[in-house]
């Protein structure tokens, strides 16, 4: 007699997401996998949903990687990458699988880029200051 195929990891129900990676430091027991927040699932105000309610997803690593605990490496997606990815169990939608990641810009705010001139502008006559300083010495001799 066959035993029937569970349907919900089947594949005929495949739920798509796109996600922003909130940590990539699982705990023991949990390695290779990163918690996210989905988009269109996980509210984006993380008072609404906690980071301790989002799931661990399973991260997609190539075949010459091993696929065995402690063989190969781990994934090195950081926190704040976009990912892609389905759920294994279809509709229920409580299995997550990244496949990959989309490139992602980010572009500083005007407050960030103005400290960012700041600091090297600074950097700037501090630099100046020492090299003075070496054509000062350099006269001397």
């Amino acid at each position: 007699m066959f035993r029937s195929i569970q349907t919900e990891y089947y594949g005929d129900q495949l739920r798509w997401f796109v996600a922003t990676v909130i940590n990539s430091s699982p705990p023991a027991g949990l390695e290779g996998r990163v918690r996210i927040r989905i988009h269109g699932i996980h509210d984006p105000y993380t008072g609404n949903v906690l980071e301790s309610d989002l799931p661990w997803a399973t991260t997609v690593i190539p075949l010459t990687e091993g696929g065995s605990s402690g063989f190969g490496k781990v994934p090195q997606v950081l926190p704040g990458a976009l990912v892609y990815g389905f759920f294994m169990d279809g509709k229920s939608s409580q299995t997550p699988l990244i496949l990959g990641s989309l490139n992602k810009t980010e572009f500083p705010t005007d407050v960030q880029a103005s400290s960012s001139k700041n600091k090297t502008l600074s950097r700037l006559r501090m630099n100046m200051t020492q090299i003075e300083k070496l054509i000062l010495l350099h006269k001397k001799f």
